[in-house]
């Protein structure tokens, strides 16, 4: 079983938020006040709620046009898919060639995570989706008692979270994606295999299946 994140690990989520401040910026919001407000409409009674309405909501009360802001912010959630890695299809293609089962784990506001996934059009490559607001640790722990014979692998970005996760679990195959968001430095002192493109993590689960059956 292969359990997969979405944001900086399948989709270049970095550069979605750039396109999106810049999309913005043409519409007289500084960078500052998008990042400011995008924190605002992260939450509600701490849990996550984001969406784009809710962002034009908090930037309406600075003064801008919520239906004009809605409509961009809209408009450049529907193009998800031009925001996946180059080599995002061939790797999900590879682990669905493996007859390995496929889980997405995605963290953040449901609804909207769940619209991504959907407009970068890979949603129907997974057996399951699941978009959460709370931690990884907690999905895992309802996902464990139902995951499948066999390996288990999990694949993230975030060095922490997925820290806690293999402390949790020793026995889950542990690999990091390398996002610009964390210093390479970190990756390095995490002690776990990391890589820079999903290739290389293709490469990896490869050598390490031949290893196994050697």
């Amino acid at each position: 079983m292969v359990i997969i994140d979405f944001d900086d690990t399948l989709m270049d989520t970095q550069r979605f938020i750039a396109a999106r401040e810049d999309a913005l910026g043409q519409l007289g919001v500084p960078v500052s006040l998008v990042r400011e407000t995008y924190i605002a409409a992260r939450f509600c009674a701490g849990a996550a709620c984001y969406s784009d309405k809710r962002h034009a909501a908090c930037l309406a009360e600075r003064g801008y046009d919520s239906g004009e802001v809605a409509q961009v912010l809209s408009r450049l959630t529907k193009t998800c898919r031009e925001y996946l890695f180059p080599d995002t299809l061939d790797f999900l293609s590879y682990i669905k060639d493996e007859h390995r089962p496929l889980l997405l784990l995605s963290l953040g506001a449901a609804d909207f995570q769940e619209e991504k996934v959907r407009y970068s059009g890979i949603y129907n490559y997974f057996d399951e989706v699941y978009t959460v607001d709370e931690t990884k640790t907690q999905a895992m722990e309802r996902l464990w008692s139902r995951r499948s014979p066999g390996p288990v692998w999990f694949i993230n970005d975030k060095i922490e979270e997925t820290a806690a996760i293999s402390d949790r679990w020793p026995q889950i195959r542990a690999v990091l994606k390398v996002s610009p968001k964390y210093p390479r430095e970190a990756y390095e002192k995490s002690g776990r295999p990391h890589f820079f493109r999903l290739a290389e993590i293709q490469d990896f689960m490869a050598r390490y299946g031949q290893l196994q059956s050697a």
